[in-house]
């Protein structure tokens, strides 16, 4: 866990921490998954649909017999981790807030 999630998390009282973490737990999305779906099933899009990004996720799909979205999956490879930390943290702060409102 980053250093903003635990931030998220010392925001949330005593009694809800347990359900922040499973909360996040389940939620949260694992840089090396998603760099999986870049580099093997990048070019049709599934790292998009994983992303819940549907709409890039057809175009890739649309024009994955071009082969360009499988150049563009390739470099995404590389940004998918720092994708990742800012919707975990996105995710963590979401939850946090969700958690102090009740």
């Amino acid at each position: 866990m980053a250093l903003e999630e635990l931030v998220a998390l010392q925001t949330v009282p005593e009694a809800n921490r347990a359900l922040f973490m499973s909360k996040y737990a389940a939620e949260q999305k694992k840089p090396f998954v998603g760099v999986l779906l870049a580099l093997f099933l990048g070019g049709l899009g599934v790292h998009k649909f994983w992303q819940g990004k549907t709409t890039l996720g057809v175009l890739y799909l649309l024009f994955c017999w071009t082969g360009i979205p499988a150049l563009i999956a390739l470099i995404e490879c590389f940004l998918m981790a720092g994708w990742c930390r800012k919707e975990n943290q996105r995710l963590a702060t979401s939850i946090a807030h969700a958690l102090n409102d009740l």
